[in-house]
């Protein structure tokens, strides 16, 4: 059964994204950034950058209780994907409190520089200063910032591998590359509305099963745990969180189900 604020929030998504366009622009105009409308990437980051301004903080009570016990289970060095403003960095910050030494380097891969003041701004906040470092690369070219493949103990998506569209399969293989083995995915991402109005909205995105299928297909090594919270987007909140492991018999990977639910 569908509430009212989950009827809400697809106008709520385009409306805000519409509206930003206009302020974009006019920013770039009194700022006398002219040359950057005729670039689309730098247009598009700047246009993001102001969408989010908006829709990330007002969006994140919506899945907070999801997300921050998958974030609690970070450890070791941490591949923070597409982090945007970084609306993450408090439960990050309470997680290196809360455990000293567990988390000891946190890269937060996100390729639209405009973001990174604020990251650097909300790691010192967030007591991570020195352990949390902006890195604008994609994942392809992580190898070219320092970042070893086999060298990562967790990596980190949330609402980032739904939104990438052809480029998905790219980025899992990509990310997989750097894991160790034995480390972690620590996932969230959207999964299919039963509401076919909704499901229209939802078809600009890659929602979770297409994802989870991703991320059974490249993994490679034993012992590749993958905690993957679900939440039926624009649907009832269904808060459960089920961890799952993936493990590998040849080049083949296996989904088993799962271990546990926490509702």
């Amino acid at each position: 059964m569908l509430g009212p604020l989950d009827l809400i929030v697809p106008p709520v998504v385009l409306l805000t994204a519409v509206a930003t366009l206009p302020f974009t622009l006019i920013s770039h105009l009194v700022t006398g950034n002219i040359s950057d409308l005729t670039s689309w990437p730098k247009l598009r980051h700047a246009w993001f950058k102001h969408f989010w301004w908006w829709f990330g903080p007002g969006s994140k009570p919506l899945f907070a209780a999801s997300v921050r016990p998958l974030l609690a289970q970070a450890s070791g060095t941490v591949l923070d994907i597409g982090p945007a403003s970084g609306i993450w960095m408090p439960e990050f910050g309470e997680a290196v409190k809360n455990n000293p030494g567990k988390i000891k380097k946190i890269y937060g891969i996100e390729p639209n520089t405009l973001f990174h003041p604020q990251l650097l701004s909300q790691a010192k906040a967030n007591g991570l200063e020195g352990i949390y470092e902006p890195v604008a690369a994609y994942a392809q070219d992580l190898e070219g910032k320092g970042i070893e493949k086999g060298s990562v103990d967790t990596v980190i998506t949330v609402h980032v591998l739904c939104s990438v569209g052809d480029h998905a399969e790219t980025i899992v293989k990509e990310l997989y590359e750097y894991l160790k083995p034995g480390g972690q995915w620590l996932v969230f991402e959207h999964v299919a509305s039963r509401n076919a109005p909704i499901k229209v909205f939802q078809s600009m995105c890659r929602l979770g099963a297409e994802v989870r299928n991703l991320l059974i297909k490249f993994c490679r090594h034993q012992q590749h745990c993958l905690a993957y919270p679900t939440r039926r987007l624009c649907s009832r909140p269904q808060h459960g969180v089920h961890y799952q492991e993936c493990w590998s018999v040849g080049h083949c990977c296996h989904w088993p189900g799962p271990k546990r639910w926490l509702l």
